[in-house]
C-alpha cells in the first residue's frame, strides 16, 4: 500500500513541460540572388541560465529546408536548427459558422414539414374512411325507406372538399421540403468547400540555444528563400546638344513572391551564388618558376608563320619579377618582350 502511494504522489506531482510559444522575430535583411533570397531574422532569446528550445514561426512557404543556419551573440551557444512542418487547425470562420447555423435552421424546418405532411395524410385516410362510412349509410338507408337526400348531399360535399383541401395541402408541403433539401445539399456543398482549408501547414525553425551568464541574447537566423529574384535595368539620357554628356542610370527591379512583407527592410543584391559559408574564399597566387632553358625541340612546319613563331621563341626572355607578381603584369610583359614585326601584338 505504501508503494502505491507512493507511486500515486510522483504521478500526481509530475507535469508535462508546456510547448515553447512560437516567436516570429524580425526581419532585418535581405540578399537577393537571382533567383532566390537570404532572409535574415532576429529572434529574441529570454535571460537566463540552461539551455532553452525557441521555436520560430510562421516561416515563409518557399523556405528552402536544408539552409537554415543561426548566429548566437555573446553569451549563448546554438546547439542546433532544425526545419520542421507540422498541421495546424484553424479556428471556425464567420462563412462556415453562418453554413452551420443555416443547415441547422432547413434541418428543423424539414422536420417539421414532415410532421405536417404526416397529419395530411392521416386527414387523408380518416376522410377515406368517412367516404366509406356514407356510402355503407346509403345502402342501408336505401333499403329501409329512410334515405335523407339532404344529409346525404352535405355529407358528400364535405367529404370531397375536405379530401380536396388536405391533397393541395400535402403537394404544396411536399415541395416545401423537396426545396428545403435541395437547399441543404447545396449548403453542405459550400461547407465542405469552406471546411477544406480548415487545415493549414504551419513551417517552423526549431532553434535550441544554451544560455551562460544569464544576460539577455539575440540569435540570427537566415534562410532561403526560392521565390525572389532581381534584374538589372539600364536608362540613358542625354541632350540635343553634341558636346552634352550623356547620363546613364543603373536601376534594379526586385521582384519576392515568398509571403512575407520586406517593408523597412535593408536589401542587398548580389549577382553572386548564395552560400552560407562565412568565411571567404582564400585567394592563392600563381607561381611560376623559370629554371634554364627549355628546349622544346625542332619545328617540323616550314610555312613563314611557323618560322617566325619558332623565331620568337627562341630569343630569351628576361623574368625579372619579384616573389609575389599578378598574373595581368606577368601576361603584359611576356606580349611587350615578344611584340616585333612578326607580332606587333606580342604573343
Amino acid at each position: 500500500m505504501i508503494a502505491t502511494f507512493w507511486l500515486a504522489g510522483a504521478l500526481a506531482c509530475a507535469r508535462v513541460a508546456p510547448a515553447p510559444a512560437p516567436i516570429p522575430g524580425r526581419i532585418v535583411e535581405v540578399t537577393v540572388y537571382p533567383g532566390r533570397a537570404m532572409v535574415t531574422r532576429e529572434v529574441p532569446v529570454p535571460p537566463g541560465e540552461g539551455t532553452i528550445e525557441l521555436v520560430v514561426a510562421p516561416l515563409p512557404e518557399r523556405t528552402m529546408e536544408d539552409s537554415l543556419s543561426a548566429e548566437p551573440s555573446a553569451g549563448l551557444r546554438v546547439l542546433s536548427t532544425r526545419y520542421r512542418t507540422r498541421p495546424v487547425g484553424e479556428g471556425p470562420r464567420p462563412e462556415v459558422r453562418q453554413l452551420e447555423d443555416q443547415l441547422a435552421r432547413l434541418a428543423a424546418e424539414a422536420g417539421r414539414l414532415r410532421k405536417e405532411i404526416a397529419v395530411r395524410q392521416d386527414d387523408l385516410r380518416y376522410v377515406q374512411k368517412l367516404e366509406g362510412f356514407t356510402g355503407a349509410t346509403l345502402n342501408g338507408l336505401t333499403e329501409k325507406g329512410r334515405l335523407d337526400v339532404e344529409a346525404i348531399v352535405a355529407l358528400s360535399r364535405f367529404v370531397m372538399e375536405t379530401r380536396s383541401t388536405k391533397s393541395k395541402e400535402t403537394t404544396d408541403l411536399e415541395a416545401q421540403l423537396s426545396a428545403n433539401a435541395e437547399a441543404a445539399d447545396l449548403a453542405r456543398r459550400q461547407l465542405g468547400e469552406q471546411s477544406a482549408g480548415k487545415v493549414r501547414t504551419e513551417r517552423e525553425a526549431v532553434i535550441v540555444v544554451q544560455r551562460t551568464g544569464g544576460a539577455q541574447g539575440v540569435i540570427r537566423l537566415g534562410y532561403l528563400v526560392d521565390a525572389a529574384t532581381w534584374m538589372p535595368h539600364y536608362r540613358v539620357r542625354a541632350d540635343k546638344e553634341p558636346a552634352s554628356p550623356v547620363r546613364l542610370e543603373y536601376l534594379a527591379a526586385v521582384v519576392q513572391q515568398t509571403g512575407e512583407p520586406w517593408e523597412g527592410v535593408r536589401v542587398t543584391l548580389s549577382n553572386a551564388p548564395p552560400t552560407l559559408d562565412a568565411a571567404p574564399p582564400a585567394i592563392r597566387p600563381l607561381e611560376i618558376v623559370v629554371d634554364g632553358t627549355v628546349d622544346a625541340g625542332p619545328i617540323e612546319a616550314s610555312d613563314d608563320q611557323s618560322q617566325r613563331l619558332a623565331a620568337v621563341l627562341a630569343r630569351p626572355i628576361p623574368l625579372a619579377f619579384p616573389n609575389e607578381t599578378p598574373l595581368s603584369d606577368f601576361v603584359k610583359s611576356i606580349r611587350g618582350a615578344t611584340r616585333g614585326p612578326a607580332f606587333p601584338e606580342g604573343l
